[in-house]
């Protein structure tokens, strides 16, 4: 794994020496002003027109992304503190979902959920 890091940081290091740098300066639009890519009045106006004009909106996109994805991971967790695992099986009528390591019953077998499945069809005829 640290072998893997070193490696990627070595050639991330010299993509960067050798025209990586200029490369993100022309997709960001912040080439200085004696550049050859510079094209506007200063050195950050390509950026506020183009990339930087963009990048808050994405920031705002990716939060809410996240915030969406935070209250879904919220919704299908296990209902024990702490457990990390996504929940299978509901245990029980509130709807509390447990993985297949804390489910009370060890691992669900097909008729554990054959017989959830029949008391829940049978709970909707009511």
């Amino acid at each position: 794994m640290l072998a893997a890091a070193v490696v990627a940081a070595v050639a991330a290091g010299i993509w960067w020496d050798n025209g990586g740098q200029h490369w993100l300066a022309i997709h960001t639009g912040t080439c200085p002003v004696d550049a050859p890519c510079d094209s506007g009045p200063g050195p950050y106006y390509q950026f506020h027109s183009g990339f930087g004009s963009y990048f808050p909106w994405s920031l705002l996109t990716l939060g809410g992304v996240a915030g969406w994805l935070g209250l879904h991971w919220r919704h299908i967790n296990c209902h024990e503190p702490g457990c990390w695992r996504i929940g299978h099986v509901r245990i029980d009528d509130k709807g509390t979902l447990s993985c297949w390591h804390h489910h009370p019953e060890g691992r669900p077998q097909p008729g554990h959920i054959l017989r959830m499945h029949q008391r829940h069809e049978a709970r909707i005829r009511r």
